[in-house]
C-alpha cells in the first residue's frame, strides 16, 4: 500500500464509519495529487494538507514516504488571524483571493460526498447513498447545513506562495514490510518571522508603518494549531487503517498525550508531534 492509498482509504473509512462528529465537511484540494481541506466542527477556520511531491519509484515497492504542507486558514473573525503576517491578513480579507461563499452541500461538486465520502453521481443533487451510508442524508435530500468556504479560490491558489498560511510540515511514512506507519508533524511552539524590510501602507496620502524593519511580522501559535489537527487526523482518521491506538510522541519535551499541552521549550524551538501505528489488516 502506498502513502497515497493509505491516506485516501483512511479519510473514506473515517467518513463511512459514521465517525464524522469531529468533521463537518471534507473536500479534495485541487492543487496537489493528494490533498484535502478539512472543515472541523467547532473550529472556525479550515485546515489543508497538500502533498509536496510524489515519488512513484518509492511507492511502487509498496512502501514509501510523502511530505505534506499543513496550513490553517483562519476565519475572518478569528482572533488568531491577527497573528499571521501582514501579507496573509491582506490575502485573507481579499474577496478576489478567498472564497467565503456558503457551502451548500447539495450544490457542490466533489469527487466524494462532502459529508460521508460516498462517491457522487450526477443528478438528484449529485448524491447516491446506499444502505451502508451513515451520514443520515436520504438520496436526493436537500442538505441545509451551511458554512463559509474560507479557502483560496482555485485560480488564486495555484499562484499562491506555498509557504503562506503554513503551520507545519507533515511526513507520513510506511515501513518496508508495510507492517507499520508513522505520521510526524514538525512545527514550532510559536512560528515567528521578522520583516526583512519595513512594511508600510498609504493612507490619505501618508505612509503608515505597519511593521518596522526587523520587527515581528508573523507570530503564529504553531504547536496549538498543529496539535489540534494531528489529534483529529491521526487520532481519528488514520486510526481507521491502524491496528490499535497510536502512540503520540512530542520529540521536544518527551512523551505527551494526543491532547496534551506543549512541552516546556523555547518559544521558537522546533517541536515534532509523532504518531506511530501498527498497520491494520
Amino acid at each position: 500500500m502506498t502513502v497515497n492509498e493509505l491516506v485516501s482509504s483512511a479519510v473514506v473509512l473515517y467518513m463511512q464509519g459514521g465517525r464524522e462528529q469531529e468533521l463537518e465537511y471534507v473536500s479534495r484540494s485541487e492543487c496537489s495529487q493528494l490533498g484535502w481541506y478539512f472543515w472541523l466542527k467547532n473550529v472556525p477556520g479550515v485546515y489543508e494538507m497538500e502533498m509536496k511531491g510524489y515519488d512513484p519509484e518509492m511507492n511502487s515497492q509498496g512502501a514509501g514516504r510523502e511530505d505534506f504542507y499543513i496550513r490553517y486558514y483562519p476565519a475572518l473573525d478569528e482572533d488568531v488571524l491577527e497573528s499571521y503576517s501582514v501579507l496573509e491578513q491582506l490575502a485573507r480579507f481579499d474577496k478576489n483571493v478567498f472564497d467565503d461563499s456558503e457551502i451548500t452541500t447539495d450544490m457542490e461538486e466533489h469527487e466524494i460526498c462532502p459529508c460521508c465520502a460516498v462517491p457522487q453521481k450526477h443528478g438528484n443533487h449529485g448524491h447516491e447513498h446506499g444502505s451502508g451510508c451513515h451520514c443520515g442524508h436520504e438520496h436526493g435530500h436537500q442538505i441545509l447545513k451551511r458554512r463559509p468556504k474560507g479557502i483560496p479560490g482555485i485560480l488564486k491558489k495555484f499562484d499562491m506562495n506555498k509557504k503562506l498560511f503554513m503551520i507545519g510540515d507533515l511526513t507520513v511514512s510506511i515501513n518496508e514490510k508495510a507492517t507499520s506507519f508513522t505520521a510526524s508533524l514538525k512545527t514550532s511552539k510559536s512560528i515567528i518571522e521578522r520583516a526583512q524590510e519595513a512594511i508600510t501602507i498609504q493612507q490619505a496620502g501618508e505612509t503608515t508603518v505597519l511593521v518596522e524593519k526587523g520587527g515581528i511580522d508573523r507570530h503564529v501559535p504553531g504547536y496549538e494549531l498543529s496539535a489540534r489537527f494531528m489529534e483529529f487526523f491521526c487520532g481519528r482518521v488514520l486510526e481507521t487503517v491502524a491496528k490499535g491506538k497510536p502512540a503520540a510522541v512530542c520529540v521536544k519535551g518527551g512523551p505527551v498525550a494526543a491532547s496534551g499541552s506543549c512541552p516546556n521549550v523555547d518559544e521558537t524551538a522546533d517541536i515534532t508531534i509523532q504518531y506511530i501505528f501498527s498497520k491494520g489488516g
